[in-house]
């Protein structure tokens, strides 16, 4: 098993960027040509004694989290700014602090190495929808994308998260990047009808 190094939960505040955003005209540039902070350096990962994540919401600008806890499969991440959100095998099933919140109530664990169909009783928040039917449909496309990352070209295998909420007759698509050593790299979600799609960059040490 790979050993994950996890930052204690006391150094939070001090240790990661926040999504607090600062001047407007340099935000209105920096929004349409891209923020120094939506790419992680290969120095800035070196450096990091911790796991960590590349987050952007968006066209906004990027922060990272870093990696709180895991357990039962499930990651724990936080920014210093009281976001949390929480990941299994990579997939958002849980988020605390954004404008709007789900809860995906996803409790087994996921595995992408085979097509799989199940239906979650999860909830939305902002407009509320509670203990709503979700339908979750996985595979793998037949195609490979290159990620340009740390200054380096990695050849991922692309699997495809279907979501549909009946309810409301919501769908969306969601895209997980494995590298060819299994490795997740990225992954790009739409979690809420009135959410922006979120980019996920991973670093697990």
């Amino acid at each position: 098993m790979t050993k994950i190094n996890m930052l204690p939960a006391i150094f939070l505040v001090s240790s990661c960027n926040s999504f607090v955003l600062t001047d407007p005209a340099i935000y209105l540039n920096d929004y349409f040509f891209g923020f120094e902070s939506d790419n992680v350096s290969a120095q800035a990962y070196s450096d990091s004694e911790y796991s960590f994540a590349n987050i952007k919401i968006g066209r906004g600008p990027a922060a990272n989290v870093v990696l709180a806890y895991v357990k039962d499969g499930i990651y724990e991440w936080r920014s210093n700014d009281g976001i949390v959100i929480y990941t299994n095998n990579g997939i958002i099933v849980k988020t605390l602090g954004l404008e709007k919140d789900v809860n995906y109530g996803i409790f087994k664990t996921i595995n992408f190495s085979s097509a799989d169909t199940f239906t979650s009783l999860g909830s939305l928040y902002g407009p509320d929808l509670i203990k709503t039917n979700i339908q979750h449909n996985f595979f793998k496309e037949d195609k490979v994308k290159t990620i340009e990352r740390l200054g380096e070209t990695i050849i991922s295998n692309v699997f495809i998260h279907e979501i549909y909420i009946p309810s409301i007759k919501w769908s969306t698509k969601n895209y997980f990047y494995y590298d060819l050593n299994n490795n997740l790299v990225r992954s790009e979600q739409k979690i809420h009808p009135n959410l922006p799609k979120i980019r996920i960059d991973y670093f697990l040490k």
